[in-house]
């Protein structure tokens, strides 16, 4: 679903 993705999305921004 798109709110996983977006999970997905910040987990690797907070991994940056």
């Amino acid at each position: 679903s798109a709110v996983h993705h977006l999970e997905e999305v910040r987990m690797k921004a907070i991994r940056l």
